[in-house]
């Protein structure tokens, strides 16, 4: 997919970029949903939960140490 991994494979890197309206709705999640989160954290978070939401992903198999 062209993205860079990390040494250790257990993540990739994934750049986005965001409208002003992502932006705004971003820090809007992270001052109801995740205070004091970095932007990266939080897009992390809500993207996680989308995925269960959605069924893409089975909160069971998450790995802890990449939340």
């Amino acid at each position: 997919m062209g993205t860079q991994k990390p040494p250790d494979q257990r993540a990739d890197f994934v750049t986005a970029l965001l409208s002003t309206a992502m932006i705004h709705a971003l820090d809007k999640y992270i001052d109801d949903e995740a205070p004091g989160s970095t932007r990266s954290d939080a897009l992390r978070r809500a993207f996680k939960e989308w995925c269960i939401d959605r069924g893409y992903l089975n909160p069971n198999e998450i790995d802890a140490d990449l939340s």
